[in-house]
């Protein structure tokens, strides 16, 4: 401290325990959240996507996709048009095609 100090850093005297994912999902309302999680991902277990959703509030999805690692493991063109247009949908945007 006494070093990080003499070089002007700021340091609290106390550290407060950061927001869990949960604790702020549920503020994201009314605005759509999509969650998707690839069922082979070995990063996170499939009941950490299920949490977010569960805390998540009104519009909400989960996708639970099949074949799809962690991050853009998975990621095609295909799931690219599938989420933009969901996200369209979500808005009540016409899809521009």
């Amino acid at each position: 401290r006494r070093v990080a100090r003499a070089f002007g850093v700021r340091i609290a005297g106390t550290i407060e325990r950061p927001e869990t994912p949960e604790d702020v999902i549920g503020r994201i309302a009314p605005e759509p959240v999509l969650i998707i999680h690839g069922r082979d991902d070995h990063y996170f277990d499939e009941e950490e996507a299920w949490r977010l959703y569960r805390a998540a509030g009104e519009p909400k999805a989960l996708w639970l996709a099949s074949r799809f690692g962690h991050a853009e493991d998975g990621f095609s063109d295909r799931l690219a048009e599938r989420i933009a247009r969901h996200l369209y949908a979500s808005w009540g945007l016409p899809w521009p095609g």
